[in-house]
């Protein structure tokens, strides 16, 4: 009897080693794995719905600065207090930016203040600078519309959100990055005469 209780014991501290150490090596594929199985999300906050996130794992929380950048059909959080062009457009760490269930109690309705000012160059865009906190998903795959973006970023609180100072606009505006097509610079013109209609 006492063997088979020795052997159940040496079996369950295996199997639990065995675990600590996945969870350790691969703490998203261990998670994700779990979640497939049927398990909760063990990444998963309170206040992001259950059906909201699935099995997306998300990394720690954590506090952010950056650009918060919404129009039709877009809403992206840039990283970085300044923002770095390429040739291929901003060089800076992005995510799909989403709110959490109650972010305007905690902010949120400041950010929504500043990114309802229309600023002119902005092809149509409302841009905030931001210090946020939340949680970015560490999952790869599509997030936002489309599928588009890397990441998703999943704001708890907003710190801060003010205007852009009129140099941190330039980056944003649009005809400043290399190589804008003559007909996109034509759309974006058009997209801001007060009589535009479109979204």
């Amino acid at each position: 009897m006492k063997r088979w209780a020795l052997l159940l014991g040496l079996i369950v501290v295996t199997a639990v080693g065995g675990l600590a150490v996945w969870h350790q090596t691969n703490r998203v594929q261990f998670i994700q794995t779990l979640c497939e199985a049927g398990l909760p999300n063990l990444s998963r906050p309170r206040v992001i719905e259950a059906d909201q996130l699935g099995c997306t794992v998300l990394g720690p929380k954590q506090t952010l600065t950056g650009y918060v950048s919404t129009a039709f059909e877009h809403s992206s959080l840039i990283v970085g207090a300044e923002i770095v062009l390429g040739r291929n457009g901003f060089e800076n760490e992005s995510a799909w930016f989403s709110g959490t269930e109650g972010l305007d109690q905690r902010g949120g309705e400041d950010l929504h203040k500043v990114l309802e000012i229309r600023r002119p160059g902005l092809c149509g865009s409302r841009l905030a600078k931001v210090t946020v906190e939340g949680w970015m998903t560490a999952s790869p795959g599509g997030f936002g519309h489309l599928n588009l973006a890397n990441r998703e970023f999943y704001a708890y609180r907003i710190v801060s959100a003010t205007a852009p100072s009129t140099a941190a606009l330039v980056p944003f505006q649009y005809g400043t990055a290399p190589h804008w097509p003559a007909e996109t610079v034509a759309f974006c013109r058009d997209r801001e005469r007060p009589d535009f209609e479109g979204f």
